[in-house]
Order: C-alpha cells, then sequence, then structure tokens
C-alpha cells in the first residue's frame, strides 16, 4: 500500500483515475469545511502566533476565576490571624503611597464624556427631618458631596422652522411692494431643511438603514413623509453634491498611487439586462501620507473598460489591487505598476488553515506567521515619511519576503492543485512580482485594506436594502456614499457635516470665500459644540 492507501500494482491507467478521484474528494472536503464554517462558524480572519507574547490571563479571566483568586487571597489574609484593622495599621507610609497611586488611576477601557455634552445637576438630597444628629444635640451640616456621572440619551427631535418674508410698501402711492429674497435651499421648493435631509442621508449610507424603515420611525413622531418623498430628496441631494465629489475624485486622481476594488450590487431597471444579473460599485481611495478619500462610481458590468473610464484621468504611477485581471489592459496601455494586496494572501492561507486538510495546515501556518511578521512591521511604519518607510522595508519587510519566496519554491510542486492549499499557492505565485512593488515605493501599502474597508458599510448596507431599483438610483447611491465614507475616514461627524454641506451649498459663487474646495472633508471646521463627539 502506498501513502494514500492504495496498492501499489495498480495499473497506471487506473491509478491516474484513482489520484484524480482521490484529489477531487480532498477538494470537496475543502469545500464543505469552508462553508459549514462561513455558515456557523466565525467571519473573523484572526491568527496569532504563538511566538507572539500576549497576556493571556486579560482575555481568558472568566468572573469565577478572579472571584477565586479574589476568595484564595481572603483565606490567606485570614490564616495569618491578622485583623484588617491592624493590618491596615502596619502599612508602611510607601505601601499607602503605592496604593493611592494605584486607586488613582483610570479603571481601563473606561474614557470620560465629552466635556461639550451638556450636563444636568440632579441632587438626590435626605428629607429636612433627616439633618438631625441622632442625639438631638445638633443640626447636620453639609460638609461635602459625592458624585457620580451617568450619561442619558434625548431621542432626535423635529421641529417646524416657519421662513417669514416680511413686505414693505409705500403708505402714499401704496406701490413698490418689497420682500427679501427666498432662502436658497438645497431642494428649491422643498419642505425639507438641510438638517433633516442630513439626517436622512447619513442614516441611509453610514446606518444602512432603508428608507421604509426610516418612513416608520418618522411616523412614530406623527409625522408622515411617503417613502417615494424620500427617495426624490436623497436623489436631489446627491444630484446637488456630485460637483463636490467630483472634486474628491480629482484629488484622488492627482495622487501618485491610488487603491482600486469592485463589489456587486443589484440593479432591477435601467441596465439592458436581466433584473437578477449583477451590476458594480466600483470604487477608488487615496493611500499612504495623503487626505483620506473615497470615491464610489457605479458601472452596469465588471470589464475593463469600466476600469479605463474610472481612472482616465489618472496621471499617477501605481494601482493597488486585488488578483482581478481587469485592470491588466489598463496598466499596459497607461504604463502603470500595479501592486498586489497581501490581505488577500492572507486570506486564502487562512482558509487553507482552517478549512483544509490536515497534512496542509502546517505549510498553511508557517505562511500566515511570515504574513504576520510583515503585518507587524508596518504598524510600526504609518507614521514615517515615504522615504523612510521605504528604507525600513528594505532592512526588514525584504528578509521576510526572501523567506516567503524560499516557502513557495520549496512546496509548489508538492501542492496538490484545485484545493484550499494549492488555491493559495496558486494565487500568490500568481500575484508574486505585484506583492513585491511596496518593498520599492513608500506610498504603497502592504495591502488593498484601504479601500476594502471603505466598500464595508456599502456590504452591510446592500444586506439591508437588497437592490437599486433603478440605475439613476444606483448612480445616485454612488455619490452620497462617496461624501459619507470621505467623511467618515477623516473622522468627523457625518451627518453635521453634511448639514452644513447641504446648507452652504446653495451659495457657493455667491457668498465670499465660499467654494466647493472649502467644503471638501478635510477642509471642515467642527464647531466647538460638536467637537469632540466623533
Amino acid at each position: 500500500m502506498d501513502d494514500i492507501g492504495f496498492p501499489k500494482n495498480m495499473p497506471n491507467e487506473h491509478m491516474s483515475f484513482v489520484y484524480a478521484a482521490f484529489n477531487e474528494i480532498k477538494r470537496l472536503k475543502d469545500e464543505v469545511n469552508y462553508y459549514r464554517r462561513k455558515l456557523y462558524g466565525s467571519k473573523a480572519e484572526r491568527y496569532i502566533c504563538e511566538k507572539i507574547e500576549i497576556p493571556q490571563n486579560s482575555l481568558f479571566d472568566e468572573p469565577e476565576n478572579i472571584i477565586a483568586s479574589q476568595t484564595n487571597t481572603e483565606e490567606e489574609n485570614i490564616d495569618s490571624n491578622e485583623e484588617v484593622s491592624s493590618f491596615q495599621e502596619k502599612e508602611t507610609k510607601d505601601d499607602k503611597k503605592q496604593k493611592n497611586e494605584k486607586t488613582s488611576r483610570k479603571p481601563g477601557g473606561k474614557k470620560p464624556f465629552p466635556e461639550n455634552l451638556p450636563r444636568e445637576d440632579k441632587v438626590h438630597d435626605i428629607p429636612e427631618d433627616k439633618k438631625v444628629c441622632h442625639c438631638g444635640c445638633s443640626k447636620l451640616i453639609r460638609i461635602g458631596e459625592e458624585s457620580v456621572e451617568k450619561i442619558d440619551v434625548v431621542p432626535a427631535s423635529f421641529k417646524v422652522v416657519n421662513h417669514i418674508y416680511p413686505k414693505y410698501a409705500c403708505p402714499e402711492c401704496e406701490q413698490n411692494v418689497v420682500k427679501a429674497h427666498a432662502a436658497p435651499s438645497l431642494i428649491p421648493g422643498s419642505m425639507a431643511e438641510s438638517g433633516l435631509l442630513a439626517h436622512i442621508v447619513t442614516h441611509k449610507y453610514l446606518f444602512a438603514l432603508p428608507l421604509y424603515r426610516q418612513e416608520n420611525m418618522l411616523q412614530q413622531k406623527n409625522i408622515f413623509i411617503p417613502r417615494i418623498t424620500l427617495a426624490r430628496w436623497v436623489i436631489a441631494c446627491a444630484q446637488a453634491v456630485e460637483p463636490l465629489v467630483e472634486e474628491i475624485k480629482k484629488y484622488i486622481l492627482s495622487l501618485p498611487v491610488v487603491h482600486c476594488d469592485e463589489t456587486p450590487v443589484q440593479v432591477l431597471k435601467g441596465t439592458g439586462k436581466a433584473p437578477t444579473s449583477k451590476s458594480y460599485m466600483w470604487v477608488i481611495a487615496s493611500g499612504l501620507n495623503a487626505r483620506p478619500a473615497v470615491v464610489f462610481q457605479y458601472y452596469s458590468s465588471r470589464k475593463s473598460e469600466c476600469a479605463f473610464d474610472l481612472l482616465t484621468d489618472f496621471k499617477g504611477e501605481c494601482i493597488q489591487v486585488d488578483g482581478y485581471s481587469g485592470y491588466d489592459a489598463l496598466c499596459t496601455q497607461k504604463n502603470l505598476k500595479r501592486a498586489g494586496c497581501f490581505a488577500h494572501v492572507r486570506r486564502k492561507f487562512h482558509e487553507a488553515f482552517q478549512d483544509g486538510s490536515k497534512s496542509g495546515k502546517p505549510l498553511a501556518e508557517k505562511f500566515l506567521q511570515k504574513i504576520q511578521d510583515l503585518f507587524m512591521i508596518e504598524r510600526d511604519l504609518v507614521p514615517l515619511s515615504p522615504d523612510k518607510r521605504k528604507d525600513e522595508r528594505q532592512n526588514k519587510s525584504k528578509f521576510i519576503m526572501n523567506e516567503i519566496r524560499t516557502l513557495i519554491d520549496e512546496n509548489v510542486t508538492k501542492i496538490v492543485p484545485g484545493n484550499k492549499l494549492g488555491s493559495a499557492f496558486g494565487y500568490i505565485s500568481n500575484e508574486w512580482p505585484y506583492l513585491q512593488e511596496f518593498l520599492s515605493n513608500g506610498l504603497i501599502s502592504i495591502s488593498n485594506n484601504t479601500v476594502e474597508n471603505s466598500i464595508r458599510p456599502f456590504a452591510l448596507g446592500r444586506k439591508n436594502w437588497l437592490f437599486a431599483d433603478t440605475s439613476q438610483g444606483a448612480h445616485a447611491s454612488a455619490i452620497l456614499y462617496s461624501l459619507v465614507s470621505s467623511a467618515k475616514e477623516n473622522k468627523i461627524p457625518v451627518e453635521d457635516y453634511l448639514t452644513h454641506v447641504f446648507t452652504k451649498l446653495p451659495l457657493v459663487g455667491k457668498e465670499e470665500g465660499l467654494t466647493l474646495e472649502s467644503l471638501l472633508p478635510w477642509n471642515y471646521v467642527m464647531p466647538p459644540e460638536v467637537e469632540g463627539q466623533e
């Protein structure tokens, strides 16, 4: 019998068939394990190398273990036959000082509430008849107080803004009637103020709350606005801010390195295809040492022509993408470098480690360890300049890359193609020229996570609203996702920023100093009353 349990004297023509069947069985087992984990297991692609020291007690201490440890300590104190009071009397000055330092520290994980939040004092006083000494000798006087801060919420409130335009006329001739010009509005003739529009857009595109749910939420406040009206407002908002999103796109395309990715979306009408077919949101984002910026753009397909259209005005030198071949023609025609993504590589080997055959797990773990080492180095290089980052990569990361290359060369002929480990080997082998680009350019990231993290909220929203009704709606969603994601990446309060934009945008060109550039997310200055809330 050989290493897989088949007779050695089996005819060659039968042996090849048996080996093929055996490999197919292994591949199918891997697939079953993969889909079982997707259905029932953890979604996190978490792997922690054993050589990295982690305080295990802080991760896995259960309440009963903590209580047990405290109980043991108390028992030890009882065995010492010393009263608590006498033990406290024996404390040295140094012990007291050390104890005071420990108690003065802020408990881990609890952050103070923002100073800009409004405060309300609730005094819990004792009755007047209790403010007398129990022996009746004197009335108690106040010697201090204890305070405990708790946080509460004021539910979203709505108000009606009545715009009044006084009219003036000549009392003599009763002519020349004048009044103030109508206040500019983002949607002319609409009953919605900028704050309400920002509230609706934020909840749909940041918190993935579909319009039909928002309609129900408004009804709880006895405000009846049909869903079709909300939809029209959203599309009108998108049309109004499109020039601003174009400015964000121009900035991204002016950078030397751009991150690109695409994600499917279902559009029912206006695509020229069956309603069940896939359309796509293509996404570009800025990278290292640049202002955070994200732009979504809707296309009805995933063809390379979409990449050409999206990046027509790109004058940089490199795009960072996953293994999708749709960017190859673009890179060839525009003479662009293409950088790969180690996050995708790690995902492939993580699947082999989690779902693949037992015999392949040790090798998959070796790759995971090396990739983790690369990411650990990158974590420390974030604040550096591009040149210093490049030097550090040459000194540290290049050595690990050589080790990964050795692992590939030593094992590539031993791996069965088709299973999880074989798929991982195929991916890293095909992508290897692109995976090395980050070593020679400090502006290139080790992964494409920048744009993938921007896509994640869209994927969450897609689970809630399932599809876009029309291509016009998908285009509007792309515009608003761009603005919301860019604001979020700049760490500013999204709803406050949108309220500011919706209020000021109609005044561009009319108010001195107000331009589209001044409304970009990275130029937004938070008012003192909201600063620190995000």
